[in-house]
């Protein structure tokens, strides 16, 4: 990701990748089911900052390229876009020590 600082605000973003390596699912026994865990999807992340003092808080948007298609070929290789619904994070977190 790629950010600015501006003062106390912070906005970031840039791509993002999701490579599943373990599952959990009760899925297994399920006839006509196949595991993907080795697919790499692509999708794109953005957000905001603000840092108060040693508090800090982001609000972050993780989307897809859907709307643009179903996969990219990046070299010769195919890459799946996420599928996953878009979400919206908030964390807040503290910096121990001081500020650079």
């Amino acid at each position: 990701m790629l950010g600015l600082r501006l003062g106390p605000l912070r906005i970031q973003g840039g791509p993002e990748g999701h490579l599943f390596i373990n599952s959990t699912s009760d899925l297994f026994d399920v006839g006509n089911y196949d595991q993907n865990f080795d697919k790499f999807t692509v999708g794109y992340i953005g957000g905001v900052g603000l840092d108060l003092w040693n508090l800090m808080v982001d609000l972050r948007y993780q989307g897809s390229f859907q709307r643009f298609g179903d996969h990219i070929n990046f070299f010769g290789t195919q890459y799946q876009f996420s599928q996953k619904p878009a979400t919206l994070s908030l964390s807040a977190g503290w910096l121990f020590g001081r500020r650079r």
